[in-house]
């Protein structure tokens, strides 16, 4: 069993120690035995995370098989989704021990609003142990948990950039005081690794079992697994190693260290020398379609000063460049694989809450985001311009379970699940533990087994039809409005760092001027899009579900639309260029099967118009 902390017992001398191990059976190996652990001092534990130095650690484990590993991102917010996800991966095992992962890897934001404030802060226990280590989920607390860290565990969020005007030194109106001190910030989750297993991570060929439950033992770390190397990164200080680097190479100086930038560009040469397959898990996403393709958040992790040396090495002038913004996002895509050039088989991240699938071949990126790992406020895909290499987008609570074969090391299957997905699979009386989508990384196409019945074709090619139509319109509108359309709040452009006051202004009067009463507002659009990805997410799962249950489906999610054009007759209706999904839907299916949706319900006995989320009624 790890190391867990049901009930912690702190030893603070060897005499101590001896007499609670006689009674206790325990030994001082940072595992847990008979219910107990040995904690060191707070101090001692962030002296230990003081020195930690970033290491490549072999894990050896005596299995034929490959790679599994859960992702969980943006999970720490108390009272949130994550324990729900938990007992989910736990129920699966359950059912499934096959199914069981190796890893699980939190991708950041493991504490809301900003972070921690010692290994031994009330939240560690909340949303780390009372979830990952739960007494009632006895599947998952052997698993043992990587973690990296999100902006908001280093406090770097605009709820704190706001707070404390942009200047850490001058203002303390956060709930941590450390955030006023990032460095410090940035020990304390590797600092709760030792707290809780004082022994860990002192060699690099290390035996599975006797990883810690918490595994942070540097700020970024790499763990080499059979034929596959994981790079646990810290995105959020990478781009200002990157700079720090080139500044000390030019000047022909040393590097620094430890620099992560420098640390990646050796580790992944020798990864490469040994053939591995090379996962980088990072906070935040090399490529978005949320919010922040629009709205960058550069200003988070770089004074102003670096941005521009950033945009100078580009050959960027950000002046001509008026309000097209060059994001956080695109800073780290471009470093990585454009200047340093270091690819990786699979790319798995978090930052906005959702779930999706990119992999663009031709730019040779396969991403994933995992954001949708607990935070109440979910988030909608933003951005359509690259739509047909986003081939999954989940905007409901879920995770993402990735693997691969020993045979096949850089062949991965990628399987994503969510809450209510699993529920709407109970209620039919299937299994749980089945995806709601799978892919592999060589394709955005998902992994769908072929339809015989050819009305069943029909029908499903006309949705696909209309939703690509519809993305199409929104593309359009975002762009011409540089992302207001579905996005029209002031703190959106407040939020933007490097907005002009001009081009803010600028794109306000479009969007008002532009909005008409015969279109959708943003807020209809926004339960219309998530409408559409659920829909697209049931007919590209691996399940082959009967043409009956495929329209049941289509006719709950329809009656949840909020907004349609009065159209009665499509046979020879033009539609209006801003026309809402609903329409777009029908006008396909009478194009694809000669009658209206209508007729096709009742053809099959669905007369009910059904309301409600999750299924057949």
């Amino acid at each position: 069993m790890r190391s867990q902390s049901y009930p912690l017992v702190s030893v603070t001398s060897d005499d101590e120690f001896a007499l609670l191990a006689e009674a206790e059976e325990l030994t001082l190996s940072g595992i847990m035995r008979a219910g107990f652990d040995v904690v060191p001092s707070e101090k001692d534990a962030m002296l230990r995370a003081s020195q930690a130095t970033p290491q490549t650690y072999t894990i050896h484990r005596d299995r034929t098989t490959g790679l599994r590993i859960c992702l969980i991102g943006c999970h720490g917010q108390k009272d949130g989704a994550a324990y729900k996800l938990a007992a989910l991966l736990n129920q699966m095992i359950k059912d499934n021990p096959a199914s069981k992962p190796d890893f699980i890897v939190l991708l950041g934001d493991n504490y809301y609003p900003d972070g921690i404030s010692s290994p031994t802060d009330p939240k560690v226990q909340e949303q780390f142990f009372d979830v990952f280590a739960h007494a009632d989920l006895p599947y998952i607390r052997d698993i043992p948990v990587c973690v990296i860290d999100g902006n908001h565990d280093l406090a770097k969020s605009n709820e704190t950039y706001f707070k404390t005007f942009g200047n850490r030194t001058t203002c303390a109106r956060t709930t941590n005081p450390l955030a006023l001190d990032p460095e410090q910030l940035a020990l304390q989750q590797v600092a709760v690794t030792y707290h809780h297993a004082p022994n860990s991570f002192v060699k690099t060929d290390i035996a599975y079992a006797e990883l810690p439950k918490h595994c942070k033992p540097s700020p970024f770390y790499s763990f080499i697994y059979g034929n596959t190397e994981l790079f646990f990164l810290d995105a959020n200080n990478y781009i200002k190693d990157y700079l720090s680097m080139r500044r000390q190479a030019a000047q022909g100086m040393e590097i620094s260290l430890p620099n992560q930038a420098y640390w990646l560009e050796k580790k992944v040469e020798l990864a490469r020398l040994a053939n591995r397959s090379v996962i980088y898990f990072t906070h935040q996403p090399f490529f978005t379609c949320g919010k922040r393709f629009y709205h960058g958040d550069a200003y988070l992790y770089l004074d102003q000063s670096e941005i521009a040396e950033w945009y100078q090495h580009a050959g960027i002038n950000r002046q001509a460049a008026g309000h097209h913004i060059v994001t956080y996002n695109e800073m780290m895509s471009t470093t990585i694989f454009d200047w340093q050039k270091l690819p990786a088989d699979l790319l798995c991240s978090a930052h906005d809450h959702h779930g999706a699938f990119y992999c663009n071949k031709e730019a040779a990126k396969c991403q994933i985001i995992a954001g949708n790992g607990g935070h109440t406020e979910l988030q909608g895909m933003k951005y359509f311009g690259e739509r047909q290499a986003v081939g999954g987008f989940i905007p409901n609570h879920g995770f993402t379970i990735i693997s691969n074969q020993n045979e096949h090391p850089h062949l991965f299957q990628i399987d994503m699940y969510s809450l209510k997905w699993a529920h709407y699979l109970e209620e039919m009386g299937l299994d749980i533990s089945a995806p709601q989508l799978s892919f592999s990384n060589q394709s955005s196409q998902a992994l769908h087994p072929d339809i015989e019945d050819e009305e069943a074709k029909l029908i499903r090619q006309a949705i696909f039809d209309a939703c690509e139509s519809y993305q199409a319109y929104l593309h359009e509108m975002q762009t011409a409005s540089a992302g207001t359309f579905l996005s029209p709040t002031l703190y959106k452009y407040l939020s933007n760092g490097v907005t002009s006051g001009i081009n803010m202004i600028s794109s306000l009067f479009y969007h008002v001027s532009t909005t008409t009463t015969a279109e959708q507002t943003h807020k209809q659009h926004d339960v219309d899009i998530k409408l559409m990805h659920e829909i697209l997410s049931f007919l590209n799962n691996p399940i082959v579900f009967d043409k009956e249950i495929m329209l049941h489906f289509l006719r709950a999610r329809m009656a949840e639309m909020s907004y349609r054009l009065d159209i009665d007759d499509y046979r020879n209706a033009e539609l209006p260029e801003h026309s809402p999904l609903a329409n777009r839907i029908e006008a396909m299916i009478y194009l694809h099967c000669g009658m209206s949706l209508k007729d096709v319900f009742e053809k099959h006995g669905i007369k009910e118009l059904q309301k409600g989320p999750d299924g057949p009624q």
